[in-house]
């Protein structure tokens, strides 16, 4: 038994090994804390939206735009608390506060039939994160 455990072992730290060199981005796009790549973040929720949403004209662009300054606004917000800047309970409601001015000018951009369904989408992702409702999701 003692001859297996030291090459399953070896094996399993040259898995690890290289499961972790594999996870490195090497993407010339920006990158936020931890890998985090917010490009590609918009990227792929422009992708879904798209799918539910239909964008028509110059639809996806606007969107582009407003969700890449919001994903800004947002990291922007966390890095200003992680240096000291606020307490938790402050920047909850700065960034509710974001996401309510985010989400007014969506709705602009948006038809009213696309504005329903991506207040379903946006509920349907906070639950997916195990989140509440909030005000994003108000009809306005």
């Amino acid at each position: 038994m003692k001859k297996f455990i030291f090459p399953l072992m070896l094996a399993l730290i040259t898995l690890l090994s290289s499961c972790k060199q594999g996870n490195n981005n090497n993407s010339s796009a920006p990158q936020g804390p931890g890998n985090f790549n917010p490009e590609e973040m918009v990227n792929r929720q422009l992708e879904e939206l798209n799918k539910i949403l239909v964008f028509i004209d110059d639809q996806e662009e606007k969107m582009r735009e407003v969700l890449s300054a919001g994903m800004k606004n947002m990291m922007d917000m966390r890095e200003e608390m992680r240096n000291g800047g606020g307490d938790r309970e402050s920047m909850r409601k700065a960034m509710m506060q974001a996401r309510e001015e985010q989400n007014a000018k969506v709705k602009k951009i948006l038809s009213d039939e696309q504005w329903e369904k991506y207040q379903a989408f946006e509920a349907e992702r906070r639950s997916r994160r195990g989140q509440g409702g909030g005000p994003g999701v108000r009809p306005q």
